[in-house]
């Protein structure tokens, strides 16, 4: 598939730095890393092999920062805990440019911010190890830019990713792998399981199911039933596929649900 959106995945602060760094191996097409540190020395961002690496002094910056170099962007995911994180948000967001933030760490003030300032917030349980949030942070990036890069038997445009995942607040995220019979269904419901009771008040969900070559639309169909029965059932339900040749026999779902809860904790 062709496709002109442009997708930015950007690190703050030293574990947002570090995430987007992990990411570069796996080498996801169509996006873009970059890092952003404060007020750090030189060497500091050296030590990084993003591409494009940026030090700020100030929040203020942060805002030049998004509209001298990313104003063009479609999508842009804002990754790590740093203060500076909700102000790259906002900017962001400010600039008409789809902003997910990603924050991989229980800390309440800042996700409140972060929730008010982006389209859509993803956060992991602080309870998870460090090298698996990175893991998670890698597949949310990878799960939605594959619906709009990768050919499948029912492709996604950056229209059905912004319908569900703008200004929706809070966005859980849930992943699935599983090979054998019933592979599709019982990957969903690993899904659903990651999110607990609250996918039930979910209103607006992104379901991608990548597979091999070989499936059959009764296996992708078992996939989504799983998930319009655990969400609400007046949800938006959105939902592609993805052909991956390297799972051969396995299935593999994802899926980010909107829980359209914005409150107002602007910075």
């Amino acid at each position: 598939m062709q496709t002109n959106e442009k997708v930015i995945a950007l690190g703050v602060g030293r574990k947002g730095c570090q995430t987007v760094n992990n990411m570069l191996s796996k080498k996801i097409e169509g996006v873009e890393f970059v890092g952003l540190r404060f007020n750090v020395e030189p060497e500091v961002l050296d030590l990084f092999d993003i591409p494009l690496k940026f030090n700020v002094e100030n929040a203020e910056e942060c805002k030049k920062v998004i509209s001298k170099n990313f104003n063009d962007a479609d999508i842009i995911f804002v990754i790590g805990d740093s203060p500076l994180a909700p102000y790259v948000a906002k900017s962001a967001k400010e600039a008409e440019i789809l902003t997910i933030s990603i924050v991989p760490i229980n800390n309440g003030a800042l996700k409140e911010m972060l929730k008010e300032n982006s389209d859509a917030l993803i956060s992991f349980d602080e309870n998870i190890f460090w090298d698996e949030q990175i893991k998670l942070s890698q597949n949310v990036v990878e799960s939605i830019v594959n619906l709009i890069t990768k050919s499948g038997f029912v492709n996604l445009d950056f229209r059905d990713i912004k319908a569900v995942l703008q200004d929706t607040g809070t966005a859980l995220f849930g992943t699935g792998h599983a090979e054998g019979d019933n592979r599709a269904e019982i990957a969903a419901l690993q899904a659903v399981n990651m999110c607990g009771e609250e996918i039930k008040q979910a209103k607006r969900i992104l379901l991608n199911i990548t597979t091999g070559n070989e499936v059959s639309l009764s296996e992708m169909s078992d996939a989504a039933g799983v998930v319009e029965e655990t969400c609400d059932p007046d949800a938006q339900i959105i939902w592609g596929h993805v052909i991956d040749e390297n799972l051969e026999n396995s299935v593999k779902v994802t899926f980010i649900a909107g829980m359209e809860d914005k409150v107002s904790v602007s910075v």
